[in-house]
């Protein structure tokens, strides 16, 4: 079976079983998309309208594809791809239905996204997941229908930068809560806030993650992993849970945790289930996530209706699930 003739999660499931997995890269297709996302980015400034008039003209457009190209081919190594398509392989294989059931929560859109973005992570072929890449901004999907006035959760804030978008959008915020366990990203997060607090926005910025219970998790390293321990280490991260640090009505949650948002949710089940707050959680962490984070949440809150993806890069990262009633 050729993945061109690929339509639905049966045909994905038949690919997978045949082991005929093609891991090669279609150059072409991918600078074609390339070229189509240059000549539609409109930048403003002196320095954009030079960009844009420079775009327009075929052969310089085609060089800088194809340096952009040449950068999204080095950002993974082959042994990172190999374990990629190996991970996705064997899960598809094994939680097949699990996959469908989540393939029937969501829209036409967002099933193509979703389809195309498994194949992405079986071949690491970019011409796949450049296909589906979303014009909208990280976290500011057009079909968000955003309060009057916005009390959010944003756990794994890093330097602020979502803060900022919210910002930069003119989103009414009330309350906005920013959870990042970095030293460094949370000084320039803490900067951030100063920006937001002058605008009137109350915000609530802590030095901790976010987890399924209010404790501290100790972890052991050794040279090729670390590894969670129940016992006292040198390693030690403080967390909490939502459930028990905010009493607030919350409006959206944002989640970009390095694969703890299965634990962060189930720390959130209560503030789910009253609030209905819209959720905007990164699925691309664990190949797993692609399941089980959507049926979580599902199971936690059956009111939610409205299920949908999209990708934001073209490499493996920035997949996010919108949930919303």
């Amino acid at each position: 079976m050729e993945v061109n003739t690929i339509r639905n999660l049966d045909d994905l499931y038949n690919y997978v079983k045949e082991g005929k997995i093609d891991r090669q890269i279609q150059k072409k297709k991918v600078l074609k998309y390339e070229m189509k996302r240059i000549k539609r980015k409109k930048n403003k400034g002196i320095r954009g309208r030079v960009r844009n008039f420079i775009v327009a003209i075929y052969p310089l457009r085609y060089m800088l594809a194809c340096i952009h190209y040449k950068k999204i081919s080095s950002f993974r190594d082959n042994e990172f791809r190999n374990e990629l398509s190996n991970n996705a392989k064997t899960d598809i294989l094994k939680n097949i239905d699990k996959y469908k059931q989540v393939y029937d929560l969501l829209d036409k859109k967002s099933k193509h996204t979703y389809l195309l973005m498994l194949l992405y992570r079986l071949t690491g072929d970019y011409a796949l997941s450049m296909k589906v890449c979303s014009p909208n901004e990280q976290y500011f999907s057009d079909r968000i229908q955003w309060k009057c006035e916005e009390n959010i959760i944003d756990c794994g804030a890093y330097v602020g930068d979502t803060l900022s978008a919210f910002l930069r959008h003119k989103v009414n915020i009330n309350n906005y809560y920013l959870f990042e366990l970095d030293d460094t990203n949370y000084e320039k997060l803490k900067e951030v806030c100063k920006v937001a607090e002058s605008e009137g926005i109350k915000t609530h910025p802590k030095k901790k993650g976010v987890y399924s219970c209010t404790t501290t998790l100790y972890f052991e390293s050794d040279a090729d992993s670390s590894r969670l321990v129940n016992y006292p280490t040198e390693t030690s991260i403080p967390v909490i849970s939502i459930d028990e640090d905010i009493n607030t009505t919350i409006s959206f949650i944002k989640m970009d945790i390095e694969g703890s948002e299965l634990e962060a949710i189930n720390g959130a089940i209560k503030t789910i289930r009253r609030d209905k707050p819209v959720l905007a959680i990164c699925i691309y962490h664990k190949q797993e996530d692609f399941w089980k984070l959507p049926l979580r949440i599902k199971e936690i809150c059956p009111e939610y209706t409205k299920f949908w993806i999209e990708q934001y890069s073209p490499w493996d990262i920035e997949t996010v699930l919108y949930v919303q009633t």
